[in-house]
């Protein structure tokens, strides 16, 4: 079945559908991994290190050959720039947590607070500069 294209938008609701549901495989594969790992008796930091990686680098793969379907070499230049682009939003992840701490909310809700604002900055600049 072909896409139907938005006249205005193009791809874009297709293309911000599957980076959601590539964003919830490459959660599940970061989950899995982690219990692995730690069923494995692995120390905490380095499983966590590893099942973060396992996810991301499943999430760029993804990305490439399914949300944006990118005929390109793969090339450092965009995994640098996706690594750039991940740090951001963890790093406006923790500021809206700390907004949301300030405002009287725990952590858990500026987490939930920051999810949707990091799905879209997510999809935006990886669409513009990565992929």
């Amino acid at each position: 079945m072909k896409a139907v294209r938005h006249p205005v938008l193009g791809r874009v609701p297709v293309q911000f559908g599957r980076y959601l549901a590539v964003g919830v495989i490459s959660a599940a594969i970061d989950i899995a991994a982690l219990w692995l790992l730690l069923t494995a008796q692995i120390g905490r930091a380095p499983a966590v290190a590893v099942a973060m990686a396992a996810g991301m680098a499943a999430n760029y793969a993804l990305h490439r050959v399914y949300t944006f379907r990118t005929g390109s070499p793969l090339g450092v230049s965009s995994i640098a720039l996706y690594v750039v682009i991940v740090g951001c939003n963890y790093v406006l992840t923790l500021a809206i947590i700390e907004v949301g701490l300030q405002l009287g909310l725990g952590v858990m809700w500026g987490k939930i607070v920051s999810l949707p604002i990091i799905a879209l900055t997510g999809f935006v600049l990886t669409r513009r500069f990565v992929f």
